[in-house]
């Protein structure tokens, strides 16, 4: 599987440690950021270069995932974006802006690495469009 370089973002310390447990599991993934609080990540976004996919909660203190997700999109519509949540109510508006996949926690290595190619699919189709 091709290599991605990931952001993590989840306000609950232990759920991130978890994530980030589990994301380890896979070789190709470089945890290049992680943090409990979503407006400092959309800050370390913006300045980045190189972030495929992030996985973020959907509640959160100040900015919620959906909001952190369309201020992502703006910045950059290519990176990808996988809601990590509690919550099956939010499923649907979760779609509306155009996310990668949605997981319910707790977080099982069979959903992330379904994400994860997914996200590889997707990076493979863009370089391949660069290229034409």
């Amino acid at each position: 599987m091709r290599e991605l370089n990931v952001v993590i973002i989840d306000d609950e310390p232990l759920i991130l440690e978890n994530l980030k447990y589990v994301l380890k599991q896979f070789e190709n993934i470089h945890i290049r950021y992680e943090s409990t609080d979503a407006v400092s990540a959309l800050e370390y976004v913006k300045e980045a270069q190189g972030i495929q996919i992030i996985f973020v909660d959907i509640t959160m203190p100040v900015l919620n995932g959906l909001d952190f997700a369309e201020r992502v999109f703006e910045l950059n519509p290519n990176i990808r974006i996988v809601f990590v949540t509690a919550y099956e109510q939010y499923a649907i508006n979760s779609f509306s802006v155009n996310v990668l996949d949605y997981i319910l926690k707790p977080v099982e290595q069979e959903e992330l690495e379904a994400a994860l190619k997914k996200a590889v699919g997707l990076v493979d189709e863009q370089s391949r469009l660069k290229l034409l």
